[in-house]
């Protein structure tokens, strides 16, 4: 008992809801998202569990943006198959979902409910979306109520570009992706508990506080790399604090006194003799002989550093031996 037409990437519906007796005029079952507008027909418990589904993969995939380096669970699979629901994205993509198991991209215009039949008829000839829910009020008895009407155009936008202007670039992410205290709670403690678990670790393997605080800054640039970018060859020249240079010089006892650097893009390799590093923004480095225990985004991160051209296919063998190739390439 429902009517919803998609009609020219705005979704219409009506009011009403129906069980042994009409029980509202007033319900509402669309839902504006921004990224997206979700409506239903069919058993609304089931179509509020559909919306709230939406929502949550939603957020869930912005936080994932927003901490890459955390790994979070997206919502559980629904178990509602008593409605039909569509998802309508701004490009004009419509996502048909029968169930919770079923679904299926349809085009435009699309119709959901008892009325669907009479809005149908009315759309093909000729009429408006909103006219289409005024027809199926006027003939389907499980339609009717105040009609609602939900479109991109109807959501204001709150980020203006004088706005983004004035704000830094933390600011612009905490707009973009507002906290929540729930969230922020369930991250702090995730956060504690990961801590734990390095620390245990730390422990277990004997590291002294020196070396845990440069494992420590390479994290915390690695963070900034995120939300800043890399940094100027100006800014990786001249970022290796004295302690980090006694760690590494303990690294390469016995390699001799003299030091040679090469600037390569935004990074500083540093010959010991024995051995090379590379030095990427403020604090993290690398071993050049380690390169093969390396993974992914943070051989990509090299790459993007020094300039080094790659495809997204590249397997990590591959992208260390570029890296080794540019550094042999410069510094012989």
């Amino acid at each position: 008992m429902t009517t919803i037409c998609v009609v020219d990437n705005v979704v219409y519906g009506d009011g009403q809801a129906t069980a042994e007796m009409i029980t509202s005029y007033t319900t509402k079952k669309i839902t504006n998202l921004g990224s997206c507008i979700v409506a239903g027909a069919g058993r609304y418990a089931h179509v509020v569990a559909f919306t709230d589904w939406v929502t949550q993969c939603i957020e869930a995939t912005a936080v994932q943006e927003a901490n890459p380096y955390v790994q979070v669970n997206m919502p559980e699979e629904m178990v509602e198959d008593d409605f039909h629901g569509i998802i309508l994205y701004p490009d004009g993509t419509v996502t048909m979902y029968e169930g919770s198991k079923n679904f299926y991209n349809v085009e435009q215009p699309v119709f959901l409910g008892s009325g669907s039949v009479f809005a149908a008829g009315a759309v093909h000839a000729g009429a408006t979306g909103e006219e289409a829910i005024q027809a199926a009020i006027a003939l389907d008895t499980g339609t009717g109520g105040e009609i609602q009407i939900e479109s991109f155009d109807s959501v204001e936008p709150d980020i203006t570009e004088d706005l983004l202007s004035t704000l830094t670039k933390e600011e612009i992410m905490e707009k973009l992706f507002p906290k929540d205290p729930e969230q922020e709670a369930m991250f702090d403690e995730m956060e504690k508990a990961q801590d734990a678990i390095i620390e245990e670790a730390y422990v277990h393997i004997g590291l002294t506080q020196a070396e845990k605080d440069f494992l420590a800054s390479i994290e915390k640039q690695v963070e900034d790399y995120v939300v800043n970018g890399p940094p100027t060859v100006e800014e990786a020249l001249g970022s290796v604090l004295p302690e980090e240079d006694a760690i590494l010089a303990s690294f390469a006892e016995g390699a001799g006194d003299h030091l040679k650097d090469y600037a390569i893009g935004d990074c500083l390799i540093r010959d010991y003799g024995a051995t090379m590093s590379i030095f990427v923004g403020e604090d993290s480095v690398y071993g050049v002989e380690e390169l093969d225990d390396v993974k992914g985004s943070v051989l990509v991160y090299i790459c993007d550093s020094m300039g080094i051209p790659y495809k997204v296919s590249n397997k990590d063998s591959t992208l260390v031996k570029k890296i080794r190739n540019k550094i042999k390439e410069i510094t012989q």
